[in-house]
């Protein structure tokens, strides 16, 4: 019996180390292709860019010039032109391989996935037989419940670890696309109907002053993204006010973007200014944005109700509306890297409880709870 438990360790082990392996392996190829995808984004962006700069030296009229015209040198324009052309067909060359290294990356990143899955289906099959080799031994049979749940955690820290840095890893990729999209981009479209300005300045001032007048709204609309980007990286992380302050002020700024939706709160504590650690105070707020998010993008609802309770020792929220509801399987559902997921993985490291439910004919209650500990 002896020699059978130390084999089974030793599978269990082994297992185990292969799994960790993998899913180190399957992170750090999800981030290269997320790389190259930059790459290949940006290569766009640059032909693109070279496409209208191009296009200012072959911009050319077919009407009689005037005396008064500038003089232009056509021999050099075309020069560049070719040179441009040249340069736009070496950067469509490399993004040809980049491209095809890219489908190979992901036909290996679905075979690391498949590994994965297999791996994971025998680390259940192995929990399964865990049993037959504690409760024969005599030594541990007082302790059979405690060690049994102690491997069980083991199994729920490893799987809870892998999820938490999937979506850090999603997070940190969704800042990085729209930096590219929203921020580079309208950077690089600026320079380029700069140039142009420089053209037009002493051809046609008409079109140079419509072109600036282009680049002032561009300005500001990069300005509301630049806004946008920093309130998403720091909502809620550099506030001291009180948590029911916090609460309250978010509830209302919810009523001022989403003003069909009619909301009645609740909040009780003894200490109207209690407020606990940062870490505490930080996700208490993003799990009730998480929450509100969903119900204005998914709930379709019109009444909307918060209880919260806090205290120096707990956190609790019941929110329910009068939506569509959820499905029970709302988890096997939702992808991955969704806000409820990522609810999910925030109570878990806060050693929280999240409970979901509901109907189309009652919509959907959220209650999430966890301790504080001081």
């Amino acid at each position: 019996m002896e020699e059978s438990k130390e084999n089974f360790k030793k599978i269990k082990s082994a297992n185990q180390m292969m799994l960790d392996y993998f899913n180190k392996s399957f992170l750090s190829q999800l981030e290269d292709i997320q790389n190259l995808k930059t790459q290949i984004f940006e290569i766009d962006i640059k032909i693109d860019e070279l496409d209208k700069t191009k296009d200012i030296y072959a911009f050319k009229t077919n009407s009689r010039k005037s005396v008064f015209s500038p003089v232009t040198n056509d021999g050099v324009d075309t020069e560049r032109n070719k040179i441009i052309q040249e340069q736009i067909k070496d950067l469509q060359s490399v993004k040809e391989t980049l491209t095809l290294k890219l489908r190979g990356m992901e036909l290996q990143l679905n075979k690391l996935r498949q590994y994965l899955e297999t791996l994971n289906n025998a680390e259940d099959a192995l929990t399964s037989f865990e049993p037959r080799y504690t409760t024969d031994d005599p030594d541990h049979t007082d302790h059979y419940g405690f060690t049994f749940l102690q491997e069980d955690a083991k199994e729920d820290i490893s799987s809870h670890g892998y999820n938490i840095l999937m979506l850090d890893a999603y997070d940190r990729a969704l800042t990085q696309t729209i930096l590219d999209k929203q921020i580079k981009t309208g950077l690089e479209a600026m320079q380029n109907k700069l140039d142009m300005i420089n053209y037009l300045i002493g051809t046609d001032v008409g079109r140079a002053k419509l072109t600036l007048q282009e680049i002032l709204h561009n300005v500001k609309q990069m300005s509301h993204s630049v806004d946008e980007i920093a309130e998403n990286m720091n909502s809620f992380s550099s506030s001291d006010k009180p948590l029911k302050e916090q609460l309250e002020a978010y509830l209302n700024e919810f009523k001022q973007k989403h003003t069909k939706i009619k909301i009645t709160a609740s909040v009780e504590t003894p200490d109207p200014n209690i407020s606990y650690h940062p870490v505490f105070n930080i996700n208490f707020m993003r799990l009730i944005a998480i929450f509100f998010d969903n119900i204005a993008l998914h709930a379709n609802a019109s009444n909307v109700s918060v209880q919260a309770s806090l205290t120096p020792n707990m956190a609790e929220v019941i929110l329910t509306d009068d939506g569509v509801g959820i499905k029970d399987t709302y988890m096997e559902d939702s992808p991955w890297y969704s806000s409820l997921h990522k609810a999910k993985e925030i109570l878990y490291m806060l050693c929280g409880k999240l409970d979901i439910s509901g109907d189309v004919m009652s919509g959907t209650t959220v209650k999430f709870s966890f301790p504080i500990q001081q």
